[in-house]
């Protein structure tokens, strides 16, 4: 049984049951068309690499051209994603196969360098680092709207690192539970699928202070549960754990109003598309064209939230996008970018992005940021970008600044 590679465009309806068999919550059919088709100077003969199995789609990768641009050069490097293996047929070495074509044609074209966007401690992550590629961790934060449904997804990574304690809450986790702003959770239903009811339990109440120092505890390269008892001390002696329901739960400076007046739109005229590329302009490492920030704005059901001087002006915009991963809906703010790099301006845009999830029922905002947010965001350092250079005469891996990346580059 041997697999036949090819270059070049699949099938559509294949391609989204593997990502979405290799990925849970992939996406839909929307997502695949702005993604693929309609991504700028997407050429699937180029960009396209699969392994079929008897007529099967096996594997698959998708190449993203995209250029760095720095005070001196421009440099044209290759993204690699969407690297799937369909799971009957992993542990066959097709991943190894799609990596090394896709490396013959990333050096065959006018890549410097070739890179991809992996949560640490997966598979492709692990694979990149045997292969000799560097790394860096994405400042990643995110602010908790809906406690209940991410509890439950960030107690794994306690849970799985640590049997023990796994064993243990799986048995007496129906006896335990937290109270939280939405409400309670027993401990059994965060670490177990199948529950007992009908049991009463006892548990702590947090604040949304110390549900946010939690999970950027669990998801903190190095910590162990010392690290968790230390922080939960800290959290009660400061009144955001308590036994008997008095917290004390003190807004953060950063949700503050801002006078800055924020707009949601529906629509971009020409002129405001060319303000949102005068300020892109300012400060990116990935180049924004006119090509590019059109296909941002049209991230399947997205806000585009502009901010406003008063003299009408736009000086700062904000894309915010859903995304479903297992049963939390995220708010990604795709892009955000700001006249000057103001910090007050950001605020803004931030504040307005957060309105706009809570009404639109999201569980969580996720933004790169490497700037203090408050109290209540949390910063999680599992997403990383990881590189190679593909030249080993070329050597300038300055211009990789974390903090530069958006969400739009990452999807």
């Amino acid at each position: 049984m041997r697999g036949e590679f090819r270059t070049g465009d699949i099938e559509q309806s294949q391609v989204l049951s593997l990502l979405n068999e290799s990925f849970e919550d992939w996406g839909d059919e929307e997502l695949f068309q702005w993604k693929y088709n309609e991504y700028p100077r997407y050429d699937p003969d180029k960009h396209s690499f699969s392994i079929t199995i008897d007529g099967e789609l096996a594997a698959f990768r998708r190449v993203f051209r995209k250029e760095f641009v720095t005070d001196e050069e421009t440099i044209p490097i290759h993204i690699y994603g969407d690297t799937a293996v369909a799971p009957k047929y992993q542990g066959r070495g097709l991943y190894s196969k799609l990596y090394e074509r896709t490396k013959e044609y990333s050096e065959q074209s006018d890549a410097k360098y070739v890179a991809a966007f992996n949560r640490k401690g997966n598979l492709t992550f692990d694979a990149n680092l045997e292969r000799g590629w560097s790394y860096q961790t994405l400042p990643l934060q995110l602010r908790i709207i809906s406690p209940k449904p991410v509890l439950k997804t960030y107690a794994s990574y306690i849970t799985n690192n640590t049997p023990v304690i796994d064993s243990v809450l799986k048995t007496v986790g129906h006896r335990l539970h937290i109270t939280t702003s939405d409400g309670i959770l027993t401990v059994e239903e965060m670490v177990a699928k199948n529950n007992k009811s009908g049991y009463q339990s006892i548990g702590p109440v947090l604040s949304d202070i110390a549900i946010a120092d939690y999970v950027e505890e669990v998801s903190t390269d190095g910590n162990t549960l010392k690290n968790i008892l230390t922080r939960s001390f800290s959290l009660a002696i400061n009144g955001h754990v308590s036994i008997d329901g008095t917290l004390d739960d003190t807004k953060p400076k950063y949700d503050g109003l801002t006078n800055i007046e924020t707009r949601v739109k529906n629509k971009i005229s020409g002129e405001e598309i060319d303000r949102i590329i005068s300020i892109s302009g300012e400060d990116e490492v990935f180049r924004r064209s006119a090509r590019n920030l059109h296909h941002l704005i049209q991230y399947p059901k997205s806000d585009v939230i502009l901010a406003y001087d008063n003299n009408n002006n736009i000086i700062g915009y904000a894309i915010l996008g859903p995304q479903r991963t297992s049963d939390v809906v995220e708010g990604r703010i795709l892009e955000i970018q700001t006249k000057n790099n103001n910090n007050r301006i950001r605020s803004a845009l931030l504040n307005r992005a957060l309105d706009r999830s809570i009404n639109r029922g999201f569980d969580l905002l996720l933004v790169i940021s490497e700037e203090s947010l408050g109290r209540k965001w949390a910063r999680v350092d599992y997403q990383t970008i990881v590189y190679n250079n593909m030249n080993d005469d070329y050597m300038n891996d300055d211009f990789i600044s974390p903090s530069r990346f958006s969400f739009y580059d990452i999807v």
